[in-house]
C-alpha cells in the first residue's frame, strides 16, 4: 500500500532510527537514507507518500527537492531543521 509509504533523509543516524520508531508505531513503513542522493534513489523505488528530510546536512536537504522537481513523483516533502532562520525558510 503505497500511500504508507515515508522516506526518511537525515544525516543523523540517531534521528532516523527515532523517527522511524515512532512512525511505525503509528502503522506506516518507514525507510531511511543518510542523503539527498539516496533520497532521489528511493523515491524513484518506493514512491513514498511521503519525503521528511533534514535541511542542515553536509549536502542539504534541498537536494531532493531539486531532483524531485525533474521527476513525476507525488510525494509529499516536509523539510525539518533544528537551525531554521528566516532566510532559510523563504529561500527558492
Amino acid at each position: 500500500m503505497a500511500g504508507k509509504n515515508i522516506l526518511v533523509v537525515d544525516d543523523d543516524s540517531g534521528l532516523r532510527r527515532i523517527m522511524r520508531i515512532q512512525l511505525e508505531e503509528a502503522g506506516f513503513r518507514v525507510s531511511l537514507v543518510a542523503n539527498g542522493d539516496e533520497a532521489l534513489r528511493m523515491v524513484a523505488e518506493l514512491q513514498p507518500a511521503l519525503t521528511i528530510t533534514d535541511l542542515n546536512m553536509p549536502v542539504t536537504g534541498l537536494t531532493p527537492l531539486q531532483g524531485l522537481k525533474e521527476t513525476e513523483s507525488q510525494t509529499t516533502v516536509i523539510v525539518m531543521t533544528a537551525f531554521g532562520t528566516v532566510e532559510s525558510a523563504v529561500a527558492p
